[in-house]
């Protein structure tokens, strides 16, 4: 079952709705992604990337792209295909801040960015997020 909340109205229309699945009596939301970051950069790597999530369940994927390039959510959680250069993923147990230990396969004076994807724990995937990231 879904139902709409409906936010301020304009001649009776509303403006923006939020759309919420119930699961056994609670609500489940779209995870909701904020605060990228690069970690620390290397020549071929980056250290403690990190993004914050709002799904305390679930799965973070995220794919290294080359500048300018993209992936579609697919490719993202399939860890191939679009402009990915190198991809991974990792359980989330919590909300908050989640830290991608070690990003490798990189090449010196490169940029690229970063895009983070997850699937929380109720099946619903978020929109991306993306952060710039150049090797040195």
């Amino acid at each position: 079952m879904a139902t709409i909340e409906h936010g301020p109205r304009v001649s009776g229309t509303p403006i923006f709705g939020v759309i919420r699945g119930t699961g056994g009596g609670a609500f489940t939301d779209i995870p909701v992604l904020s605060s990228p970051g690069a970690g620390t950069p290397s020549t071929t790597s980056t250290a403690n990337a990190v993004v914050t999530s709002s799904a305390g369940s679930g799965r973070l994927y995220w794919a290294v792209v080359t500048n300018g390039g993209s992936a579609t959510n697919a490719q993202i959680i399939a860890g191939s295909g679009g402009n990915i250069v190198v991809a991974g993923s990792q359980a989330i147990t919590a909300s908050g801040i989640q830290t991608v230990a070690s990003i490798t396969g990189l090449t010196t004076g490169t940029t690229y960015q970063i895009l983070y994807l997850v699937v929380g724990g109720s099946g619903l995937v978020s929109l991306q997020s993306s952060v710039t990231l150049i090797t040195v």
